[in-house]
C-alpha cells in the first residue's frame, strides 16, 4: 500500500505567492516609474537590495506559472531544485543576500541608536538625510519639481520601511519549507548600535525626523528634509566632526568618519596665548563670513601644531565646523575634495598634518592649485591649515638664487608658501612655560604631587629617554607613565 501522499493548501500558497508578488513587483515598478532607479543604484547597500527584490521576483514568478498552469508535485519539485542550486551558484540568491548584509553591517555601524530602534528604518531616515544621495542626480540640484522628485522618493522609502528585505526573504524562504521540510536559515540583520556620545548634533535626527521615525509615515519628509539640508548636509557630516580622506577602489574620494578619542581644548594648550588668538580671529572669519587666511603652523616638534587645530575644532564645531585629515601621499585628492564640498552648507578645516616636500616631489603643486592660481573660484566653506617643522615646506637645503635651476626651485617653494596668509611659529617651550605644562597635566590627573618631586622624576624621565630638548609632547609621555605609577602605589593610610 503506497504511503498518503502529502497535502498541501493550495490556497494558502498561492496567497503567499500573490502577495510577495504584488509587494516586489510595486515596488520595483515605482522604482522604474518616478526615475529613481538609477538614483538608487548608486548606493551600495540599497543597489544590493534591488538586485536581491530583482531576483526574488523572477523567481517568484516561475513559481506562480508552474503553480498554475503544472501539478502541485512539479511546484515543490521547482523548489527543491531551486534551492540545491542556490547555494552553490555564483550571485546566486544566498550570495546575494550575504553581500547585502554585510554591506547593510557597514553602513549600520556608523548609525547610532537615536536614529531609531529599527535597524532598516534607521538606515533608510540616515540615506534619505544625506544631500550627497542625490548629488550626482541632476534633478536634486537643478530642477525646478524637486519637491516633486522628493516626494517620490520619499513613498518608495516608506514602501521599503514596510517591506523590509528580511521580510521578503523569510516569507520566500518559507515556502522552501514546504519541499525542504525545514526552513533555510540566512544572515539576521545587525541591530542598531549603543549611541557614543562622541556623535556630533544625534539630536538632529531626533529634532527633525521624530515623527517618522516612530510611526513611518513620510508624508512630510519633502519639507522637513529641505529645512534639515539648510543647515547640514545629513548622513555622516551631521553624525561626525572628523574625518580623513581616503580614495576608494575607483579612485574617487571617500571620507571615512573618525571617533576623537579625546577632545583638545585651548584651555589644555599652555604657552600659546599669541597663537590662540591669531587663530580665533581667523577662525571666527571663517565661520561667519568665509573670508580668512589659509594657515601655516610650523616650528618645534611637539609644540601644539596639532592640537591647535583639534581646539579649533572643539571651539567651533557647534556651528558647523567639520575637520578633514589629508596624508600627504593623497594630497592629489584635494582638488576633487573641494570641488565636492564646496556646495555644502558646512564649514570645513582641511588639515594637512606634518607636510614637507623634497627635491622631486611635486606633490605640493596640488595645494597651489587649491588655493590660488586654479580657474575654480576658491571655496568659502573651506580653510585649509597645514603643518610642519620647517617653514620653508618644498625644499631644504641651500639655493643659489644665480643658477637658473635652482632659482626655478626658489621661485616655487616662495610660491607655495606665500599662499598661506597666516603663518604662524611655534617654538620650543622656555623653562618656564615647560613647568607650566608639566603642572598643569599633573593637576589634570586629580593626584597629589611634590611639585619639586615631581619635576625632578620628569628630567629622569627626559634624560633617560633621550629628550635633550623636552618640548609639551615629551611632558604628555611621561604623565601618561607617571600616573599609571602613582595610581599603581599602595595607598598610605590603608
Amino acid at each position: 500500500m503506497n504511503p498518503k501522499k502529502p497535502r498541501y493548501d493550495e490556497s494558502a500558497i498561492e496567497e503567499v505567492l500573490k502577495h510577495l508578488l504584488d509587494r516586489s513587483g510595486s515596488l520595483l515598478d515605482q522604482l522604474l516609474l518616478t526615475g529613481c532607479y538609477e538614483l538608487f543604484k548608486k548606493n551600495r547597500s540599497l543597489n544590493l537590495y534591488l538586485k536581491l527584490i530583482e531576483h526574488v521576483e523572477k523567481e517568484l514568478l516561475i513559481q506562480w506559472k508552474i503553480l498554475k498552469e503544472e501539478s502541485i508535485e512539479n511546484f515543490i519539485k521547482r523548489l527543491r531544485n531551486w534551492y540545491n542550486r542556490e547555494i552553490r551558484e555564483q550571485e546566486g540568491f544566498f550570495q546575494l543576500w550575504n553581500r547585502f548584509v554585510f554591506s547593510f553591517a557597514r553602513v549600520n555601524a556608523i548609525i547610532p541608536g537615536p536614529v531609531g530602534q529599527d535597524s532598516w528604518r534607521s538606515f533608510l531616515i540616515y540615506t534619505l538625510s544625506d544631500s550627497r544621495f542625490y548629488y550626482d542626480n541632476h534633478l536634486f540640484l537643478r530642477d525646478l519639481d524637486t519637491e516633486v522628485y522628493l516626494s517620490r522618493v520619499c513613498a518608495l522609502f516608506e514602501q521599503m520601511i514596510e517591506f523590509s528585505p528580511e521580510n521578503l526573504c523569510m516569507g520566500f524562504l518559507n515556502l522552501t519549507e514546504i519541499s525542504l521540510g525545514k526552513r533555510p536559515e540566512i544572515l539576521s540583520m545587525p541591530k542598531s548600535k549603543a549611541t557614543s556620545s562622541e556623535y556630533n548634533k544625534i539630536g538632529l535626527f531626533q529634532d527633525y525626523f521624530s515623527v517618522e521615525l516612530k510611526g513611518g509615515g513620510l508624508d512630510e519628509m519633502p519639507k522637513k528634509l529641505r529645512l534639515f539640508w539648510e543647515a547640514n548636509s545629513g548622513g555622516d557630516l551631521s553624525l561626525f566632526s572628523v574625518f580623513r580622506l581616503k580614495a576608494n577602489k575607483a579612485g574617487t574620494i571617500r571620507l571615512k568618519p573618525i571617533l576623537l578619542e579625546k577632545r583638545i581644548g585651548f584651555d589644555q594648550l599652555i604657552g600659546i596665548g599669541h597663537i590662540k588668538e591669531k587663530l580665533l580671529i581667523n577662525t571666527e572669519n571663517f565661520i561667519r563670513t568665509g573670508h580668512a587666511h589659509h594657515v601655516l603652523l610650523w616650528g618645534a616638534r611637539g609644540t601644539g601644531k596639532s592640537s591647535s587645530v583639534l581646539a579649533l575644532l572643539k571651539e567651533f564645531e557647534d556651528r558647523g565646523l567639520k575637520l578633514i585629515e589629508v596624508f600627504q601621499e593623497e594630497l592629489y585628492l584635494l582638488p576633487e575634495l573641494f570641488q565636492e564640498m564646496a556646495h555644502l552648507p558646512e564649514k570645513f578645516l582641511i588639515l594637512c598634518d606634518d607636510i614637507g616636500f623634497e627635491v622631486g616631489i611635486y606633490s605640493y603643486n596640488h595645494i597651489k592649485t587649491i588655493i590660488e592660481g586654479s580657474v575654480v573660484k576658491p571655496a568659502k566653506n573651506i580653510l585649509l591649515i597645514a603643518t610642519s617643522n620647517r617653514k620653508n615646506l618644498v625644499y631644504k637645503g641651500k639655493l643659489d638664487p644665480f643658477n637658473p635651476e635652482q632659482k626655478q626651485l626658489l621661485d616655487e617653494k616662495r610660491a607655495l608658501d606665500d599662499r598661506f596668509g597666516l603663518k604662524l611659529y611655534f617654538d620650543s617651550p622656555i623653562a618656564k612655560e615647560l613647568l607650566d605644562i608639566l603642572y598643569h597635566y599633573a593637576d589634570q590627573t586629580k593626584l597629589p604631587y611634590d611639585p619639586d618631586e615631581l619635576l625632578e622624576t620628569f628630567r629622569r624621565f627626559a634624560l633617560l629617554n633621550n629628550h635633550d630638548q623636552p618640548s609639551g609632547r615629551t611632558v604628555k609621555q611621561f604623565i601618561m607613565d607617571w600616573e599609571l605609577n602613582v595610581s599603581k602605589k599602595p595607598d598610605p593610610a590603608s
